[in-house]
């Protein structure tokens, strides 16, 4: 990324030399060293060439012995994981071991204690990744990456997430406020014993941590309800559609869920708008995506079977949350212990509780609910002097809050953020987005008042249905879709989170903020969200689809993603009246498509259309035909070795942008394709409809039908692929084309990839495989998407779980865990990660006791 002109030259160069010269010993470097100078010196050659020669000889020792202190350095910064560490805030010592992928487990005395020691071991491997995170939420990357990262630091102090967790730490239940600064006070801890031996990041970007605080911990919670609410983009650019060609074709692109599919639980627009969110659509995105969050970051997979249809007679729970795949990884893997409460799984790193995991009880997985939490509102303002917003009856004050943005090598920058009682302007942010008298605000769940610490700790604790319906009452933003099981034989289902009721019942259009038709006058009721307790399918899946079936007596949202990952899960879960963690596993893994199953024949069908004259007929190439051959004989498998895969994905691809980019633009076409789920919903429409409007080429005379486009499209895939990978077939295979770089802040900067990055591989699997494997349209099919870890828990040992995760436990690039478990994941293989204190004490690979700063009784 850009942010990164901020690191010097050398820096890049001595990181580079650390990769090869780590293990290196002194004399080594100095032999080496001696035999070029030698070299130079005894060789007969011209005294110009011996100059230029003696300087490359200079710069290599130099570059060389920087690497060497460089090393030690670098293996200073890697957290001692064997041994006795003190950590002041202790009250009693607590034991952490740690298996062979350095996942810890830890044992303490007290409650108090397991969150110190939590933070503290937290801090040893992701340092760097909190406070990069924390940067995020406060809006300060300008202060260590410079002015090119003041854009997103507006942004982000625009939705205010820091402002946010300092008025949640008001309102905080006890049980959270002692967990939040047990855990600040253990990261704090280790920040102070370690100042002098941080992650190679700090060093590289010339500053140090500052004390952890309660509210970081609560704004990533906050940052990552942001990163899983789609309505932010999805609102605004249907707007924008709408705008230009009205709602009935702007809804052609937001086509109804196909009917007979599964469920989890069986307006006027204004062109005033216009400008101001398709500005607001591209620098959320940009900001998105160079903080590691796509906008594609939404989905996920969750089922769980009952003991009836399972080999151990318990249920069995899997979880593959799908977001960004970055280094180091989004989640990090814990064990936590202390008097009666356990608890095992996944959690963010920089704030305490296990997200995602089982307990000896029960066991939990979460899929984003998709539901419709915030909307657009276009507000009139009071000019010149903006200072008023017209409510319906009167002018009234806009609240104005002036914040200081600090930056690095230059003047720090006063900001000004204007919001209504609903939430704040964008136009602050979007210089003349909007006409002076008109300006665009947004209200979003994520702005009201929850407390998901106590959600969390409570759900760590729960021990039966009851008491998990209890937990999850509390939480708020981002709506979730969470699966349970339990020891005692049961399985459920329940959508947590604050769904606002508007006033019209809608929701998917902006606003005019001074009407009534947009106020939220509620939230649905916990107890009226959809949820399922033993049905009598004996599963449950959730593939961020359609949660109710059923007419339901209240707008949730139109944003469900496409059916083919649920259909999929579904049909194999109905098909194995017995299944066991290996066929979960198997399942998780899948990458056969239903998506390609409905709309490869529909498209063929469209190329074969004599019912409608074709604005040009011509034949199609031998190679073209050739392609059609391989997909009538396809098994709609998309694994990397398949070549029909390739030429249907390009063909699907080319057909959508053949169809509607002479509308949209390239502009407008890539904002509404940042998401993927409207356009894989719009081209299973498409490929249905050949009557639709949309077909017609408006940049011709002639009036293109859907024939058109379809053989149009395929000749383009054809053409795509043969200049990609050349003229014969075979090379073109899905993997070639559809690849994955696990991507670190710093690997955007030439060359410091190599270090930092993992990758490419190649993948099979796509947006609508079970193993979801999403690509950008517009760097053409390479995933940024995918399984952030994969679960599976069978409630018939709930003290042994099956977990991997794309990348590893560290943060530090120089550790061995950094990447440890990328081949497992690629390959969907699973480590399994225990709870037992004596199978624990006899295999781990690391064992080191945490003593408090002075012996305690």
């Amino acid at each position: 990324m850009a942010f990164l002109s901020s690191i010097s030259e050398i820096e890049v160069a001595c990181t580079i030399a650390l990769q090869f010269f780590c293990d290196s010993e002194q004399a080594n470097v100095i032999l080496a060293c001696s035999f070029f100078a030698n070299f130079q010196k005894e060789c007969s050659m011209p005294k110009a060439l011996k100059m230029v020669l003696g300087a490359a000889v200079f710069l290599l020792a130099l570059v060389l012995v920087l690497a060497f202190l460089g090393s030690r350095l670098i293996k200073k910064s890697l957290p001692d994981l064997e041994g006795r560490q003190t950590v002041a805030s202790l009250q009693h010592s607590v034991t952490v071991f740690r298996d062979s992928y350095s996942v810890p487990h830890i044992f303490a005395q007290n409650e108090a204690d397991l969150w110190r020691a939590a933070g503290y071991v937290a801090a040893q491997d992701r340092l760097w990744q909190m406070d990069f995170s924390r940067r995020i939420v406060r809006g300060t990357l300008a202060e260590i990456f410079g002015p090119e990262a003041l854009p997103q630091d507006k942004f982000l102090r625009t939705w205010g997430f820091h402002r946010l967790a300092r008025r949640l730490a008001r309102h905080l239940s006890q049980s959270s406020r002692e967990a939040l600064e047990a855990y600040a006070a253990g990261v704090n801890d280790f920040i102070n014993s370690h100042h002098d031996r941080l992650p190679v990041e700090f060093s590289m970007l010339g500053y140090k941590p500052q004390p952890w605080e309660i509210e970081d911990s609560i704004g990533l919670s906050r940052l990552m309800a942001f990163q899983l609410s789609y309505a932010w983009f999805f609102e605004a650019a249907l707007g924008k559609i709408a705008a230009q060609y009205g709602d009935t074709l702007a809804l052609e692109l937001l086509p109804a869920v196909r009917a007979n599919t599964p469920a989890i639980v069986s307006q006027q627009w204004t062109l005033q708008m216009a400008p101001g969110l398709e500005r607001y659509i591209k620098l959320a995105q940009s900001t998105r995506t160079s903080l590691g969050m796509p906008a594609a970051a939404l989905g996920s997979n969750s089922w769980v079977v009952s003991g009836s249809r399972s080999r151990s007679g318990k249920p069995i729970l899997a979880n593959d949350p799908h977001l960004g795949l970055t280094l180091p990884s989004v989640w990090y893997e814990m064990h936590l212990s202390a008097g009666d409460f356990e608890v095992a799984g996944v959690s963010f790193p920089g704030a305490p509780g296990i997200v995602l995991g089982n307990n000896r009880a029960i066991a939990w997985g979460f899929t984003n609910g998709m539901v419709d939490d915030l909307d657009f509102y276009l507000e009139k303002i009071n000019a010149p002097e903006a200072t008023e917003f017209w409510n319906g009856s009167a002018w009234e004050k806009l609240t104005v809050i002036h914040e200081r943005i600090p930056m690095k090598d230059a003047d720090s920058v006063q900001f000004v953020i204007r919001q209504t009682p609903r939430g704040p302007l964008v136009d602050d942010i979007l210089a003349g987005a909007c006409p002076d008298s008109f300006a665009i605000s947004f209200r979003w769940t994520g702005f009201e008042n929850s407390d998901e610490q106590r959600a969390i700790l409570a759900l760590n604790r729960a021990r039966s249905w009851g008491e998990f319906q209890a937990a999850m009452r509390h939480f708020t933003a981002p709506c979730q879709n969470v699966v349970y099981a339990d020891t005692a034989g049961n399985i459920g289902y329940y959508a947590c989170g604050v769904v606002p009721i508007r006033r019209d019942g809608k929701g998917y259009l902006p606003y005019r903020g001074w009407e009534n038709a947009g106020d939220w006058i509620g939230a649905i009721p916990f107890d009226q969200m959809p949820h399922a307790f033993n049905p009598p399918q004996n599963f449950i899946a959730t593939a961020n689809n359609k949660m109710v079936a059923q007419q339901f007596p209240y707008y949730l949202a139109v944003g469900w993603e496409p059916t083919s990952r649920i259909e999929r899960i579904t049909e194999l879960l109905a098909g194995n009246a017995k299944a066991d963690v290996d066929f979960f596993a198997a399942m998780q893994n899948d990458v056969l498509s239903k998506h390609a199953q409905y709309v490869l024949p529909r498209l063929k069908g469209l190329l074969s259309d004599t019912t409608a004259g074709a604005v040009s007929d011509t034949v199609l190439s031998e190679t073209e035909q050739q392609a059609l051959l391989l997909l009538g004989d396809w098994d709609y498998v998309e694994s990397a070795e398949s070549v029909p895969a390739a030429i249907f994905n390009v063909w699907a691809w080319e057909f959508l942008q053949a169809t509607i980019k002479d509308e949209l633009g390239d502009s407008l076409l890539q904002s509404y394709t940042q998401w993927p789920t409207l356009a894989v919903r719009s081209l299973e429409y498409f490929a249905a409809n050949p009557a639709s409007a949309w077909f017609d080429d408006r940049r011709t005379e002639a009036r293109e039908n859907a024939r058109d486009i379809a053989r149009r499209s395929l000749q383009q895939a054809v053409a795509f692929l043969q200049e990609r990978f050349g003229d014969l077939i075979g090379d073109w295979q899905w993997g070639r084309l559809h690849q994955l770089t696990l991507g670190h802040v710093f690997g955007e900067r030439e060359p410091l990839q190599y270090v930092f990055n993992a990758g490419p591989f190649p993948l099979g699997g796509s947006p609508n495989t079970v193993n979801k494997a999403e690509y950008s349209f517009f760097k053409p099919y390479h995933s940024k998407v995918g399984p952030s870890v994969r679960m599976i828990v069978d409630l018939a040992e709930p003290d042994t779980r099956l977990q991997v995760l794309p990348g590893g436990q560290s943060g530090q690039p120089f550790s061995e865990h950094y990447k440890d478990q990328i081949q497992l994941w690629q390959k969907g293989q699973y480590k399994r990660v225990l709870m037992n204190r004596e199978r624990l004490a006899q295999t781990s690979k690391n064992a080191m006791l945490l003593q408090p700063a002075t012996a305690r009784e």
